[in-house]
């Protein structure tokens, strides 16, 4: 039997050359195990966006995120309404709903969503083995039917703030005997200015004292015979609040405000039971209560 030997340095020759046409030809059978370079994870990527309310939205990622690499500013929630204005708002805040959740509530800035189609982009986020996205983006469709009320039942009235002085700079209080720092008694008035006396709605009782850095809540009538809380104020009518000095030498208006309620009425299907209203001098009252439809 005729056999063939090739010398040793032939035969590691040979297993080299094999080697370099292996790889050439993309196959890796000579490849110790485990010495391949992995392919890097994917990132986390916002797959689904919807809203539950005109200022909450949900945003759903395809994994856990890390709860404490969330930060206000990676969100941004963009608006194409049916009006043709685009706006773009920030969230306000932020919360992870759950312990390990794909999920994060954004809670928009003021006055919210608005009936047209809107987008939410996030930057930065990171899932719980540290894979950080560089922006993904849902869109999502809000619809909404908003419910025009006929009134707001004001239950209570609270003074949060007004001058301490007059505009001249003297003191409220017209007392000659008194050697305080001689403050307003103060009391509210809610009135139809259009109605005269029969407009008057309610007059409040007197808080003595009153100091211009504490806020007065008003929910009682001045007496048995006065219009008292609560009472009802129309959605279209121009009301007059007054804040009224019950001096010794007769009571002065110290400030008004001017409310119509659907001003005050935000597009959020009267979900809102505390309405800010402004005056002159800095006045500013909450009416607590409920819309009435």
């Amino acid at each position: 039997m005729l056999s063939v030997r090739f010398p040793a340095r032939s035969f590691a020759t040979a297993v080299l050359l094999a080697c370099v046409l292996a790889v050439a030809a993309g196959c890796d059978t000579l490849t110790e195990e485990g010495t391949d370079t992995p392919t890097a994870p994917d990132a986390p990527a916002l797959v689904r966006a919807e809203a539950t309310s005109l200022t909450r939205v949900l945003a759903h990622f395809d994994r856990p995120l890390d709860a404490a690499s969330l930060e206000t500013s990676t969100f941004r929630v963009t608006s194409a309404l049916d009006n043709g204005r685009t706006s773009s708002q920030g969230a306000a805040s932020l919360r992870y709903v759950g312990g390990a959740s794909n999920t994060v509530e954004l809670t928009l800035r003021a006055p919210g969503l608005g009936n047209g189609s809107h987008s939410v982009t996030a930057d930065r986020v990171r899932d719980l083995d540290g894979r950080t996205s560089q922006g993904t983006a849902a869109s999502f469709d809000y619809r909404y039917d908003v419910n025009t009320p006929r009134a707001f039942r004001v239950e209570r009235i609270v003074v949060t703030d007004f001058p301490g002085t007059q505009s001249n700079g003297d003191p409220w209080d017209w007392d000659p005997f008194s050697e305080g720092p001689r403050r307003p008694d103060i009391y509210v008035q809610f009135q139809d200015p259009a109605r005269g006396l029969p407009g008057v709605l309610f007059v409040s009782e007197v808080h003595d004292d009153a100091s211009a850095s504490r806020a007065y809540t008003f929910d009682d009538a001045a007496s048995g015979n006065d219009p008292d809380v609560p009472f009802t104020a129309n959605y279209g009518t121009t009301y007059t609040l007054s804040l009224v000095d019950d001096d010794f030498g007769g009571n002065t208006t110290m400030v008004q405000a001017s409310v119509r309620l659907s001003s005050l009425y935000a597009l959020d299907n009267a979900t809102r039971d505390a309405l800010t209203v402004r005056g002159d001098r800095g006045f500013t009252a909450v009416l607590h209560g409920n819309w009435l439809y």
